[in-house]
């Protein structure tokens, strides 16, 4: 992450700019507002901006960390709540927390190249996968999953010179995600003729089984002084179709429903649009407040390959405030972005198969923050 210069005015303050740009976003979970809709730990790769100007320090370590408990649901954007005929205790909740490690070499003063590791510790509360969704006499049965998730490699190059532009700038990013990630995790479910071990719901895996490729942008422009415009966004595109795991059925009436065997779980696509203005309201101390909008998600629809499979696309639209603080190698941001909007979407399977459009469930809220050093 940019180092807070104290021996260069400029800099440093270009370095506030650039780190509310990006949120201090070196290994900082992005797209993760969902709950049931499958959007992992996706940190962008750390990228090291000015590292080149410090020609001592071309490394950076960092540490992310993000927690959501997605607990409300969401048909399209009608909630769970005001459907007809839907009790209150009938939402899946999935509880996520999730960690991001990162490590990223400056090799020269405009381009990086970063690797990042998520591992993710998931939980999923419900009825619908166990006894039975319409069994409210009954107890919610909880099933877990816990594992590395999907490495990433990602270079980054800014479009113009940091020096001779310490006001503004933008960089690019393209990079590859491999499917190191568990994407049949198995637990106990509890079913009305006895428990059962096989593969946990997708929004819960580490991983997706595919090999993604990863398209990023960010920017930032000065507007006056301590005043900065920032925007980032990114797109995985995860070109396999399937990958083989069968999707968790659902208990009705005392009997488990038929899933489509032929049609296993869906290898999405992501996205993560965010933007915003950030103040630096101590440049001394490095420290900078931020507040925007986010929009993130998962389409029903693939920008490579095939729309087969079960998948529950859907997005959400938050205002994401934040506080960044920089001293010296050390980088520290919080975020906590809080939904306003909330849409479970169609998928292709389901118009294919003219079905309605199964619920998902969404956070309102999501803790994200990262803590970043170079060296």
């Amino acid at each position: 992450m940019i180092q807070f210069m104290t021996t260069k005015h400029t800099y440093s303050r270009l370095a506030l700019a650039a780190a509310s740009a990006i949120g201090l976003h070196a290994g900082l979970p992005r797209a993760a507002g969902q709950g049931c809709i499958p959007i992992r730990s996706f940190g962008a790769a750390a990228l090291p901006h000015l590292a080149g100007l410090d020609h001592g320090q071309p490394w950076q370590a960092s540490f992310g960390y993000r927690y959501l408990e997605a607990d409300r649901y969401f048909q399209g954007t009608q909630e769970l709540s005001d459907m007809p005929g839907m009790a209150p205790g009938q939402q899946v909740i999935n509880t996520v927390h999730s960690f991001d490690l990162g490590i990223s070499y400056t090799f020269h003063r405009r381009f990086s190249v970063s690797v990042n590791l998520p591992i993710q510790h998931g939980e999923r509360t419900s009825r619908e996968e166990h006894l039975g969704m319409d069994r409210l006499d009954l107890p919610q049965y909880t099933t877990r999953a816990t594992g590395i998730g999907d490495l990433r490699f990602v270079g980054d190059y800014w479009l113009f010179n940091p020096e001779r532009n310490p006001h503004g700038n933008v960089a690019l990013g393209l990079g590859i995600k491999l499917p190191t990630g568990s994407h049949d995790e198995t637990d106990d479910f509890v079913r009305p003729d006895g428990v059962v071990s096989q593969p946990v719901d997708q929004a819960i895996q580490p991983g997706d089984g595919g090999v993604g490729i990863i398209m990023q942008l960010q920017g930032f422009q000065r507007i006056v002084n301590r005043l900065d415009f920032y925007a980032n966004g990114f797109y995985l595109a995860n070109p396999r179709e399937e990958n083989g795991t069968a999707r968790v059925p659902v208990v009705m009436g005392g009997a488990v429903m038929p899933t489509d065997p032929d049609r296993k779980n869906s290898v999405p696509d992501q996205y993560l649009v965010r933007g915003g203005l950030s103040y630096s309201v101590w440049p001394e101390a490095g420290l900078a407040m931020s507040l925007g909008g986010r929009f993130e998600g998962s389409p029903s629809s693939d920008l490579i390959g095939g729309d087969e499979g079960f998948r529950r696309p859907g997005y959400t639209v938050s205002i994401e405030p934040g506080l960044n603080w920089m001293y010296k190698q050390h980088s520290l941001a919080v975020t906590a972005p809080v939904a306003l909007e909330r849409n479970r979407q169609r998928s292709e399977t389901d118009r294919q198969l003219n079905r309605a459009m199964y619920p998902g469930s969404f956070a309102d809220w999501t803790l994200i923050a990262s803590y970043s050093f170079r060296f």
